[in-house]
């Protein structure tokens, strides 16, 4: 079993096209106006359709670059829409995001920062 945490849609959409690839995510409320995180542990099916990625970074201690290039991707992202390229297309990017993926040597990289940059150089937010 893999578990991979994302938002970014392309990653999601594998489920359209991998039967091995099942979107699950897990509940949390931020109350309008406000900065706190409350996760409710709860697992529901299907993608998330809210990012809370970038606030659990931050409360992470994430470095303020990371977090600075991650906000300037998101932003371009929010136009991707779930579900809507061919499969075709999908099956090509989606190989070529797991191929990508299974080639960064997560166990020769000794920090959490320099793992978080690898991934995020593979996923083009860095």
């Amino acid at each position: 079993m893999t578990v991979f945490a994302t938002h970014f849609h392309e990653l999601t959409a594998l489920e359209q096209n991998h039967s091995c690839a099942k979107n699950v995510h897990v509940t949390a409320i931020k109350p309008t106006g406000s900065t706190n995180l409350t996760f409710l542990y709860e697992v529901k099916p299907g993608p998330c359709l809210e990012s809370f990625g970038i606030q659990v970074a931050e409360m992470a201690n994430v470095p303020p670059s990371v977090i600075a290039n991650a906000k300037r991707k998101a932003k371009e992202l929010e136009n991707f829409e779930y579900g809507k390229s061919t499969g075709q297309h999908k099956t090509k990017s989606s190989k070529e995001i797991i191929k990508r993926l299974k080639e960064v040597p997560l166990k020769s990289i000794p920090t959490s920062e320099g793992k978080l940059v690898a991934l995020g150089r593979v996923l083009g937010i860095i």
